[in-house]
């Protein structure tokens, strides 16, 4: 009976205590995850960086037919001019070497067409790359449609386009569906039209096109999931009116399928005849989100052939935010010839000029490059795992290792506590823990990004109170002023440090409590 009238006294003045605390606070108690380490810091968001390398260059300069595409272990190119022979390369970059696949003349005296204005090519992530061979000015009906296995190194046609080829072409293969979708026309023809090839039944299916006609620049790509991008190209090259609309075609409703209107590349001088699109999220799922582009030189006025002003921009489009962002700058300029210029191999990017030698086309119009991607460095090991627990005064060990040098810098509710430079293993020791829960976070960078490890470390000690209570009539009670220190006053920062004072002095009573018979 003395004991729990005791244990009552002291229980309802460490609840007074209590109170005196809470009312001591100021008005506006702050959370815990108010309180989390990092919350001035942005997440990091996956975006291309990196920097543009010199590689081995192709054996000619651009011409009016031509494209790139990349099939994840290497690089292939098509290029002729009006006259001459054509060309089919492939790029391997584990040697930077080129290797030609095939040199042809015209079709009177060779099995393939030659590459005109609007070359598209399209790889189906197998065997096979598909080629629309594009059409000149003075073609009215040229529809030539092919397929090139990589396995055998051949080449067959396939049923025409559905629509004549020009300038305004583009072509993409979708994994959604396994099908290749292909937009043919020119500005010349006053008209464009969309379509897709199904490679099983060898029958193309005729879809509905966002606008009357596309031109020189005109792009597509599929981004994963049932939508496909495009660029309209430079319609019309009008001083005054740059053409830069950017929209997406839902897959998933077949030919009723709808276009939708993104926001616009941001190239001012609107889209030129090297604009191209990429997207590498079936490679990279860090950048799935991503699409790579290139504004292709300048779309304002009809400059005559050879006289076009180069470009060097790129950018990438991040497709759940809508949002345009220009990166480094290319420097080998592109422009005046039509076709894709980018395609991705073995963990790269890869951007042929293909313009013509004269001087303001800096590079000489054969110029290979890599982007080198900045991959961001990413915590691949952590220890403890996380809620971690332990008693007031213990020491606690936090570990992380980095797939790549980083510095590292430890906080505690948003407390820097400690750093290392240029590490791939870093840890954080506290050798005196305190009563309360602690948000223990690792934040590590370099200039590639950012990433971040968070541990919920929740400290406890014997309460006094509760320890001489442990057994009694008096022991709900007590959970009553726990509930009340975890709710309102390790929360903030007035309140942990009355909690702090109070467990401070816990040991010593509770082993007076615990002796004395009386108490």
């Amino acid at each position: 009976m003395w004991k729990e009238r005791g244990i009552r006294g002291i229980a309802m003045l460490v609840a007074l205590f209590f109170l005196i605390a809470f009312l001591a606070m100021p008005t506006v108690l702050t959370s815990k995850s108010d309180n989390r380490a990092g919350s001035d810091i942005t997440e990091a968001k996956s975006c291309l960086a990196g920097d543009w390398t010199p590689k081995n260059h192709t054996e000619t300069q651009g011409g009016f037919g031509e494209a790139v595409v990349g099939t994840g272990n290497n690089i292939y190119v098509i290029r002729s001019h009006s006259t001459g022979s054509s060309y089919f390369g492939e790029y391997d970059p584990s040697n930077d070497c080129w290797t030609t696949l095939k040199k042809w003349g015209d079709l009177s005296d060779s099995d393939l067409p030659r590459p005109k204005s609007g070359t598209a090519l399209a790889w189906d992530s197998n065997t096979y790359i598909y080629v629309m061979f594009g059409g000149a000015q003075r073609d009215n009906n040229r529809k030539y449609f092919y397929r090139y296995n990589i396995t055998d190194n051949s080449w067959a046609p396939l049923t025409d386009t559905p629509y004549p080829q020009g300038a305004g072409n583009a072509i993409t293969w979708s994994g959604y569906d396994n099908k290749i979708y292909a937009i043919m026309g020119s500005n010349e023809r006053k008209k464009s039209y969309f379509a897709c090839y199904n490679p099983f039944s060898k029958s193309w299916e005729n879809l509905n096109l966002t606008w009357i006609v596309t031109d020189d620049g005109a792009a597509l790509v599929w981004a994963g999931g049932t939508y496909l991008y495009a660029l309209q190209g430079e319609v019309g090259e009008d001083e005054n009116q740059p053409i830069t609309n950017f929209s997406r075609y839902n897959i998933s409703t077949n030919s009723s399928g709808t276009w939708e209107d993104m926001h616009p590349i941001p190239e001012i001088e609107g889209v030129g005849d090297g604009a191209s699109l990429l997207w590498i999220g079936n490679w990279m799922d860090d950048y799935a989100n991503y699409i790579f582009a290139l504004g292709g030189g300048s779309g304002l006025t009809g400059e005559p052939p050879g006289e076009e002003t180069p470009g060097n921009n790129s950018y990438t489009y991040c497709i759940s935010e809508d949002e345009w962002n220009e990166l480094e700058s290319i420097p080998c300029p592109i422009g005046e010839y039509v076709g894709n210029r980018l395609g991705f191999a073995r963990g790269n990017i890869y951007y042929w000029q293909g313009t013509p030698t004269s001087e303001k086309w800096i590079c000489g119009g054969k110029a290979f490059l890599m982007f080198e991607i900045n991959t961001p460095p990413e915590i691949t090991y952590y220890a403890p795992e996380s809620p971690v627990n332990d008693y007031v005064g213990a020491s606690r060990s936090f570990n992380i290792t980095i797939n790549q040098i980083v510095d590292v810098r430890w906080q505690i509710n948003g407390t820097e506590v400690q750093t290392n430079a240029s590490v791939t293993e870093a840890s954080y020791m506290n050798t005196s823990a305190v009563n309360g829960i602690w948000n223990v976070s690792a934040i590590v960078c370099n200039a590639n990004s950012t990433d971040m490890q968070t541990w919920d470390w929740r400290v406890t000690s014997p309460c006094f109170i509760a320890t001489a209570a442990y057994g009694t009539a008096l022991h709900e009670d007590i959970e009553v002023l726990r509930d009340f220190r975890d709710a309102y006053l390790t929360s903030n920062p007035a309140g942990r440090a009355f909690v702090k004072s109070y467990y401070d002095a816990n040991p010593p009573l509770a082993d007076v409590i615990r002796d004395n018979e009386r108490l």
